[in-house]
């Protein structure tokens, strides 16, 4: 069974990689904005993870999942 810090940190490498598509050049710039609002949400989650804050992890992981392709 994974941990809140291994979904985390799972979750964080996904929504970078999807910040990644999001900001491909043949976009055209049209997935800036949605790029923009998930780096905040993989700051918020690192920074939960650096407190150990266990509230804090269980809202960002729940952000993260939050975003789809």
């Amino acid at each position: 069974m994974e941990t809140l810090q291994e979904g985390l940190v799972r979750e964080i490498g996904r929504v970078k990689e999807l910040i990644n598509r999001y900001q491909d050049p043949d976009l055209n710039g049209t997935g800036s904005i949605s790029a923009a609002f998930m780096e905040s949400d993989v700051k918020i989650a690192e920074e939960a993870l650096s407190k150990g804050d266990v509230t804090m992890m269980a809202k960002a992981l729940q952000e993260l999942e939050g975003w789809e392709e």
